[in-house]
């Protein structure tokens, strides 16, 4: 099992390579988790991230918060709240809230929120969007993308809307999609999308993006690049299994062609895996990267097309030798694919990176990120200047650390 690197080497590593010290963004005294990322044009840095309520009641109980850094990540302005509702919105590491950059900097959030039936005051749980025009400072255009269900009672809330995604292209293009399970048979749900065409001033009316066969408790993920939209999601097979698949569709208001299934082993589960699917594109390459959980030894698997995402060659594992290897994350820094996960390899749980420089094919051994002592879950990954801008749960806090592109983690 590779070992991780000393801590000596890693100290040198830093002064060496320009790489930051670890940065907590949430607020003291808080239990933050969920957290996302996006890094604008200028270099300025986003984040959101929950924090839960110590008095949490149903549906939600828990707070999204924004803060932005412009100084690289060593420091953040004042955290702004994004619901306005206090306890209104909804997230969990699975289900966590998105963060994408517009035109000029627009800042544009989707979160599951909860929202109430104006007929009979219930509570559900909806797909929610704000935006800032002023760089995080105060987040406006509040709306509820999904429709209100229909035969709502007290004794049977709704949560039928609350594993969702977001991707702006940068052009005034807005993507938002969230899984929809009262339409569904046998458990299934499908894909709903809501577009804007103006950097999130409107929305078109919500449509249907994939119909049928879709995983009720996998959170989508999508990403906009070179004029498409490229999603991945959990489709829900005949034979009961729940395996990544890859859809892509052109940036505009239409259903996705059929989704195509990843280079991992067929998964038979009766269960909710909760476990994303993400998606990194390099030209005509499109990487996936999920939960192998049919594999002989399950664990954080990445698989890679060479056409598009046609068609998807056998996952590769990324730590075959943890006892625990999950939620992977994906960036493109250059000729460089790099991977980001947590696990559990003969200790607590710590996140691991990891680099191909074959197009996914093989991937160097795993080297732990030097995170402060304690369990670390759940990274998110952005390229900046030339590195890589890392966030991830450090306990019940929600840390960032920016690692240079020369840095020996990355390579």
């Amino acid at each position: 099992m590779p070992m991780p690197r000393t801590a000596a080497l890693l100290m040198l590593g830093w002064m060496a390579a320009a790489s930051a010290a670890p940065t907590t963004v949430s607020r003291p005294g808080s239990k933050a988790t969920a957290a996302d990322l996006a890094v604008g044009r200028d270099g300025s840095i986003h984040l959101v991230w929950i924090e839960r309520r110590a008095s949490a009641g149903p549906p939600a109980g828990a707070d999204l918060w924004f803060a932005r850094s412009t100084d690289g990540g060593r420091s953040f302005g004042t955290p702004a709240q994004v619901n306005v509702e206090p306890g209104s919105a909804w997230g969990f590491p699975v289900a966590r809230p998105r963060v994408s950059l517009g035109r000029r900097g627009v800042v544009h959030v989707f979160y599951a929120g909860q929202a109430s039936d104006p007929a009979s005051g219930v509570l559900f749980v909806a797909p929610r969007y704000a935006r800032s025009t002023d760089d995080g400072q105060r987040f406006g255009d509040h709306r509820v993308l999904g429709g209100i269900p229909a035969g709502l009672t007290a004794d049977d809330p709704a949560n039928g809307e609350s594993f969702g995604t977001l991707a702006a292209d940068g052009r005034g293009g807005v993507f938002a999609y969230w899984v929809e399970t009262r339409a569904g048979a046998g458990g299934a749900g499908r894909l709903m999308a809501a577009v804007s065409g103006d950097d999130g001033a409107s929305f078109m009316p919500p449509a249907i993006a994939l119909a049928t066969d879709v995983c009720p408790c996998c959170q989508p993920t999508a990403l906009a690049a070179d004029g498409r939209i490229y999603l991945g999601t959990r489709l829900l097979g005949d034979a009961g299994t729940r395996d990544s698949a890859v859809a892509v569709a052109p940036a505009a208001p239409q259903p996705f062609a059929a989704r195509v299934r990843w280079g991992g082993s067929p998964w038979p589960i009766d269960a909710c895996p909760m476990k994303q699917t993400v998606v990194v594109v390099d030209g005509r390459r499109v990487y996936a990267a999920s939960f192998d959980g049919g594999a002989e030894r399950p664990g954080a698997a990445v698989s890679r097309s060479e056409d598009g995402g046609g068609s998807f060659a056998p996952a590769v594992p990324l730590h075959p030798g943890a006892d625990v290897a999950d939620a992977p994350a994906l960036a493109m820094l250059g000729r460089r694919l790099v991977a980001a996960w947590h696990a559990k390899a003969g200790g607590e749980r710590r996140v691991f990176l990891a680099v191909s420089r074959d197009h996914g094919r093989s991937f160097a051994a795993p080297v732990e990120l030097p995170a402060p002592p304690g369990p670390a879950s759940y990274p998110a990954l952005a390229v900046r200047d030339g590195g890589l801008q890392v966030a991830w749960q450090q306990g019940d806090t929600v840390v960032t650390q920016y690692i240079d592109g020369a840095d020996p983690l990355l390579r």
